[in-house]
């Protein structure tokens, strides 16, 4: 065996998630929960709860506070695919009584486009600009004599550069 991979092979994706960050004086733990998937195509399930904890004296662990997620789905426009929605952010005390609430509020007069629609800007976010590609539109500047003269020959594609007489697409 050279090491090598052929096309055959199969890879294994392990998917690990982070369950508790310890520190000197605490922890945080994250809380899963288990009927809520962050998406229909997805087996990770969507945070539930942050809990800090810090030390007492004698070294063992006190809830201070959580911090509780209240999460549904928004419906994708085409395609009815599910998405994960936070709607509140609820802040507990030790007891588990609420003693803060930020609600979130969202814009549904639209419907969310398809998770693989190229309606999006360089960060992602959809802007319906009805594009044809990922790929931003880039000028480049080339000047295949050296001379130090520039001249603007065309903008990337998928193909390579549109409108360079020298260039290889």
């Amino acid at each position: 065996n050279d090491g090598s991979r052929g096309l055959g092979d199969v890879y294994k994706r392990q998917t690990k998630h982070l369950s508790e960050i310890a520190f000197p004086s605490g922890k945080i733990t994250f809380e899963v929960d288990a009927s809520l998937p962050v998406n229909e195509q997805s087996s990770v399930k969507a945070l539930k709860k942050i809990h800090i904890w810090g030390y007492d004296t004698g070294g063992t662990a006190v809830l201070i506070r959580s911090i509780e997620l209240v999460q549904d789905y928004f419906l994708r426009s085409v395609t009815g695919e599910k998405e994960l929605r936070l709607n509140e952010v609820k802040w507990l005390d030790k007891n588990g009584s609420e003693v803060g609430r930020y609600t979130l509020t969202y814009n549904t007069a639209h419907a969310l486009p398809s998770r693989y629609s190229r309606d999006r800007d360089y960060w992602n976010y959809f802007n319906n600009a009805g594009n044809t590609t990922l790929l931003p539109a880039i000028t480049i500047n080339y000047d295949p004599t050296g001379s130090g003269g520039s001249r603007v020959t065309g903008t990337t594609s998928r193909r390579g550069v549109k409108g360079c007489r020298t260039c290889r697409t």
